[in-house]
């Protein structure tokens, strides 16, 4: 978009390309991870069915194939860089699910269960939707890279992403039996995949009876 950083890319010195890069390929690389790991991590898709019912998205069978899908094709499309400032939409849109279901009343920090990975991860989204995702990606190769950057791009990702969840959360959100007795429950503590908290837990540390991928990678 023409603004005063007009032709920035041009101006950028190449190790600035070359951050943009590795910091896409390896946030890319995450998500895409996260997604695999819904299909056929422990317990496998139908865990992580189970585990959205539980935690108020329903139908959990089709969420969690939602979910798996879009984490790997939001995933690829952010390590190669392209249609990026909607890429970065759509990532921002999971992560806010992702916090409102499962570190909700947790606070900040992700070993307590808070909403810091995911709240670090829509951040770099919304910087890559700003500032597009540098001169080594498809977007700029087909001379697509600054058509929806800067302000723009906030709009599209920050914004977008916030409707996006907001819609999502407003007609497939079911709050918990537990939440509405007052109390929190124990399998919104982890995910099918033991990382829809951002992180992947310790067995050891972990409530068996939250999860039956839990139980069963403590038994491995």
């Amino acid at each position: 978009m023409p603004d005063l950083l007009a032709n920035s890319y041009d101006l950028m010195n190449p190790h600035v390309h070359t951050g943009l890069l590795i910091l896409r390929i390896v946030v890319g690389a995450t998500i895409i991870i996260h997604g695999y790991n819904k299909f056929f991590g422990s317990g496998g898709i139908n865990a992580t069915a189970k585990w959205f019912d539980e935690v108020g998205m329903q139908p959990g069978r089709v969420h969690a194939r939602v979910a798996a899908v879009s984490e790997i094709t939001l995933g690829y499309l952010l390590a190669f860089g392209l249609i990026t400032s909607f890429t970065a939409a759509g990532i921002v849109g999971l992560m806010i699910v992702a916090c409102w279901v499962a570190h909700k009343g947790r606070g900040f920090l992700i070993v307590k269960g808070g909403w810091e990975y995911t709240a670090v991860l829509a951040t770099i989204a919304v910087m890559f939707g700003m500032i597009g995702p540098g001169a080594y990606s498809i977007d700029y190769a087909i001379g697509i890279h600054d058509l929806l950057d800067g302000w723009y791009g906030l709009i599209i990702s920050a914004a977008g992403g916030v409707l996006a969840a907001s819609l999502m959360l407003a007609v497939f959100y079911n709050k918990p039996a537990e939440e509405d007795d007052g109390k929190t429950s124990e399998s919104s503590e982890i995910s099918a995949d033991g990382d829809v908290a951002g992180v992947a837990l310790n067995a050891d540390d972990v409530d068996t009876d939250a999860h039956p991928a839990a139980e069963n990678e403590k038994d491995d």
